[in-house]
């Protein structure tokens, strides 16, 4: 399924872009010469950091590898994030997965959104 949006913020809303967390992925510590011990400490950054900027009711259009975990540990964490989150598929996610959390506003294979009339 292919996203196409045309988001107009009002002065009380954010849009966001994130990607590429890898939650629960230890190897992209090493990988990304992330500053983590280990991934507990890199995922509740990576939270606290998100939770920081986006409000509840930010847009946000995460764009992919959220997590390589178990789908119970997806559901569990991706609630704990802040905004009403559009995901776009990356390769290391699963839809059914995704889906399963009821978290997130859509779920796509690729997406062209544009913001304020801006691509």
């Amino acid at each position: 399924m292919i996203l196409r949006s045309n988001i107009q913020t009002t002065d009380e809303q954010n849009v966001f872009f994130a990607a590429d967390f890898h939650l629960y992925h230890k190897n992209v510590i090493r990988f990304d010469g992330r500053p983590h011990e280990n991934v507990i400490d890199m995922n509740e950054d990576i939270i606290k950091k998100w939770n920081d900027k986006v409000r509840p009711n930010d847009i946000v259009f995460y764009l992919g590898d959220f997590a390589f975990t178990s789908k119970n540990k997806i559901r569990e964490l991706v609630h704990r994030f802040n905004g009403k989150i559009t995901f776009i598929m990356g390769n290391h996610d699963r839809y059914n997965t995704l889906q399963a959390t009821g978290k997130f506003d859509g779920i796509y294979d690729s997406g062209e959104v544009y913001v304020n009339g801006q691509l």
